[in-house]
């Protein structure tokens, strides 16, 4: 739900005081689609309406709207955001689709690296992006489709998932690798590299964060990056 969702986002936006990236895409686990009562048939179209109606509720509009899924009359989402005119939207995607949306409306687009792991780009339900070569022309193309939207191409943020392995202390991995592939991803027009985290044990996820952050991204060339 659009409206509940930009409550929840709004809320996230203020007690972070106004630091929240919002990464958003159609979705593939068609099981959850089904525990929520969504349709996928119609992910695509609603991911438009929704994005539609939360930066109206973001602006403080009145959101008067119905549709198959609900019927608001007149409501308001509260709290403001902190960020204006919206926390960033990052759309997520590799395929025609992601890309297009990302150039038309995000204020970023985040591509995930599937290399040649074909189970993972049928799985996610994606274009496979299979390395450094194919992750350029892609970043060209939503260039060059957010320039033909009349939009500036420089202004949308690049972030870039799957590049690495889980963070995990146990299994190290080199830093000097890890700042290698930053240095490259950089040279594309990269901004960000999306990583995962470990999460069966909190104290080792602790110690993987701080040592990530004092071994590799204090010695970037965009630190608070």
């Amino acid at each position: 739900n659009p409206l509940a969702t930009a409550h929840q986002l709004a809320t996230l936006d203020r007690l972070s005081a106004g630091r929240l990236t919002v990464g958003l895409g159609t979705g593939y686990l068609f099981s959850e689609f089904g525990a929520l009562g969504a349709d996928p048939a119609q992910r695509r179209d609603a991911l438009d309406e929704n994005v539609t109606l939360m930066r109206q509720a973001w602006a403080g509009e009145t959101i008067t709207h119905r549709n198959a899924q609900f019927n608001a009359r007149g409501n308001k989402v509260l709290p403001p955001v902190v960020q204006e005119p919206h926390p960033p939207l990052w759309i997520h995607g590799n395929s025609r689709f992601g890309v297009e949306r990302a150039a038309r409306y995000g204020d970023g687009w985040i591509g995930m690296m599937t290399h040649d792991n074909h189970v993972i780009a049928r799985t996610t339900r994606t274009a496979p992006l299979r390395d450094l070569d194919s992750l350029a022309r892609r970043i060209d193309t939503v260039r060059a489709s957010a320039q033909a939207h009349g939009r500036d191409p420089d202004s949308l943020e690049i972030a870039v998932a799957g590049a690495w392995p889980m963070l995990d202390i146990r299994t190290r991995r080199p830093a000097d690798a890890y700042l290698e592939e930053i240095a490259q991803l950089e040279k594309l027009g990269v901004d960000w590299a999306l990583s995962l985290g470990c999460g069966d044990d909190p104290v080792i996820a602790q110690e993987t964060v701080a040592q990530f952050g004092e071994e590799v991204v204090a010695h970037s060339s965009h630190p608070s990056r």
